[in-house]
């Protein structure tokens, strides 16, 4: 069991702090993860790369690839983590089928919840792309808002922006070195692969393997944390002020 108030010793989630636990957490239950991960990186591989290989970036069959990953696969994947990467921080006992149950249950809210944040997101960087930016780190927790207090739609967003002020350059360091490492990895399994396997369609899956890995269960471990963290130093009110009345 991890104590959220300990990765926060100043009242600010320390990074050393925070990344030595997350891999703590990770490298427990990097079995489960891996698993998760594969289910995504076939799906990307299916419903993403194959369209491409055979017809074309912006072919139908491509674009509807894209939907239903990003409304049923990454969400059945991203979900199940969350839940049980929360549950092993508190020392909570949640299997495995359980955590997909709930993930798949909230698919709806989340559909709702993307679309929503994209919408923002996309409207505020039309005017420039500065606020575009800073709402996209204010809602970088509403995927834990939404699978771990079952939020959804606006609501799971409120509670990421009010979790995330106060902390805004904190949280945006944390998602930079995030978003670096993940595209660094990504060169370096892309540049590795592509000189030993010719075909593109067998080297972008093996590539996605260890990205997935990586990036959705070493990332998701820290920003559970970071997450479960800024709750605890945020207080209850947190949670009164974002629940419906």
């Amino acid at each position: 069991m991890i104590l959220p108030e300990s990765l926060a010793p100043d009242g600010q989630p320390s990074f050393s702090r925070v990344i030595a636990a997350a891999w703590a957490v990770f490298a427990t239950n990097a079995k489960t993860i891996f698993l998760f991960t594969l289910f995504n990186s076939i799906g990307t591989c299916l419903l993403i790369d194959l369209p491409q290989y055979y017809f074309a970036s912006y072919s139908p069959q491509r674009i509807i690839g894209c939907a239903i990953m990003g409304f049923v696969i990454f969400p059945a994947t991203i979900g199940p983590i969350t839940i049980l990467l929360a549950a092993r921080i508190g020392g909570e006992a949640v299997t495995a089928a359980a955590a997909i149950k709930k993930a798949v249950s909230l698919l709806p809210r989340y559909a709702v919840m993307t679309l929503l944040n994209i919408f923002i997101v996309c409207a505020l960087s039309l005017l420039l792309i500065v606020p575009g930016i800073i709402f996209a780190v204010f809602y970088i927790f509403a995927t834990e808002a939404l699978f771990l207090r079952n939020y959804g739609g606006m609501q799971a967003l409120l509670y990421s922006k009010r979790l995330v002020e106060g902390n805004w350059w904190v949280i945006s360091g944390f998602v930079f070195i995030a978003l670096a490492a993940t595209y660094g990895l990504t060169f370096v399994a892309d540049s590795l692969l592509a000189t030993l396997i010719q075909d593109d369609l067998p080297a972008a899956f093996l590539t996605n393997i260890p990205v997935d890995f990586f990036a959705y269960g070493f990332c998701s471990a820290v920003s559970v944390l970071l997450f479960l963290t800024l709750e605890r130093a945020k207080g209850p009110e947190s949670a009164a002020e974002t629940a419906p009345s």
